[in-house]
């Protein structure tokens, strides 16, 4: 069985993961018992057998997060609602954290408005590992369905420059490189525009050692059809009325020049980037569950 994240030495790596939990479509709770006690039992593997130490949720609504905060194997995690109007719309994320291994600093939303529309760029959390006090600047992101906001849209475009234009605000008032981790569901590929050319994520690590400004985008090795052995699902979502394709990866965790130069902390040899929850692909890919969504994890691991 493949857990996604196993760690030989847990002091020293911190796991972050997201998951969009399709229980609150627009924010809107589908109140449906059996769906919230299957995302009880994803949640809780992601925690207990995956190690997952800082958890970012879409499509989660208070309510939704209200029961989350019942359960009594989450009481002695910290959980820290991003669920806030934003326009006519709203972010629809929350946080779940262990509190022994980071804190959380500070919030922020990042809207950009256009016309009468609020485009929701991210939301910053920035947290700090407790041991190495190491900040984390990370962006999570919930991207427009393309079902209304079709692949060439001009406004994914937008979403791209205005996420990297938070980016660059970062790198140049930090006097070292600094750790940024934007994650989240894009609806975009990593080889959409969006992604690739406006926040400049790239699948070249190489590249990214050399020029500072990039990001690492792990997720272009999570396309393509899976090989004989592994997980039957190479992706992150599944649309099963897709034309050309049912599998997509947008769900992805980039990362900014510091994980990859390595100084303080670094990408894991342990990242499998997609955590195959046993039993969940079959609810993807079935008809009658509500679940469209893989989850995915990053770990990087203390250098020094």
């Amino acid at each position: 069985m493949i857990t996604g994240c196993d760690s030989i030495n847990i002091d020293k790596k911190l796991t972050i993961a997201w998951w969009n939990t399709s229980l609150a479509p627009s924010g809107k709770s589908r109140r449906c018992k059996t769906l919230r006690l299957e995302a009880v039992e994803v949640i809780a593997y992601l925690l207990v057998t995956s190690k997952v130490d800082f958890m970012a949720l879409g499509e989660i609504s208070s309510e939704d997060l209200t029961y989350l905060q019942s359960i009594e194997l989450f009481k002695d995690l910290e959980f820290k609602s991003g669920i806030s109007k934003a326009g006519r719309s709203q972010f629809d994320i929350c946080y779940i954290y262990n509190p022994a291994k980071v804190s959380v600093l500070s919030t922020e939303n990042i809207t950009s408005e256009k016309g009468t529309s609020t485009l929701k760029i991210a939301q910053r959390i920035d947290i700090i590992e407790n041991q190495s006090k190491t900040l984390f600047q990370i962006f999570a992101s919930h991207w427009p369905s393309r079902l209304w906001c079709h692949k060439n849209h001009a406004d994914r475009d937008v979403l791209g420059i205005r996420l990297r234009d938070e980016v660059d605000k970062i790198l140049k008032s930090s006097p070292t490189p600094p750790h940024i981790i934007l994650l989240g569901d894009y609806n975009d590929e990593p080889f959409d525009q969006s992604l690739s050319a406006q926040v400049m994520a790239t699948r070249d690590i190489e590249l990214v050692q050399k020029r500072k400004h990039l990001m690492y985008n792990p997720y272009w090795g999570q396309m393509g059809q899976a090989k004989s052995g592994e997980p039957h699902n190479r992706g992150s979502y599944y649309y099963k009325s897709g034309l050309t394709t049912r599998w997509h990866t947008f769900d992805q965790i980039i990362y900014s020049h510091a994980f990859v130069s390595a100084k303080k902390w670094k990408l894991s040899d342990d990242n499998t980037h997609l955590i195959e929850v046993p039993g969940l692909a079959e609810l993807v890919i079935s008809a009658k569950s509500k679940f469209d969504h893989i989850p995915i994890c990053g770990i990087i691991e203390k250098v020094a």
